[in-house]
């Protein structure tokens, strides 16, 4: 199955302290599966067998950060 980052509960834009990644604002955050300083596209269409739908109201606030100020 083919799915976005955005949508999954493994995904973050902020990083373990609660801050935003340095790299949120250019569409990248973090996946708990992926090596630590690893930054994964939130939008890239992939196939991943570790994705797991995270809350809708999640998932529209993060589409909404990321496509806030374009």
């Amino acid at each position: 199955m083919t799915v976005q980052c955005v949508t999954c509960k493994s995904f973050s834009l902020k990083n373990k302290q609660g801050g935003a990644s340095p790299m949120a604002a250019h569409g990248f955050g973090y996946c708990d599966y992926e090596k630590t300083g690893t930054y994964t596209s939130a939008r890239y269409q992939r196939k991943c067998t570790n994705h797991m739908e995270t809350a809708p109201a999640t998932v529209q606030a993060r589409i909404e950060f990321l496509t806030k100020g374009k």
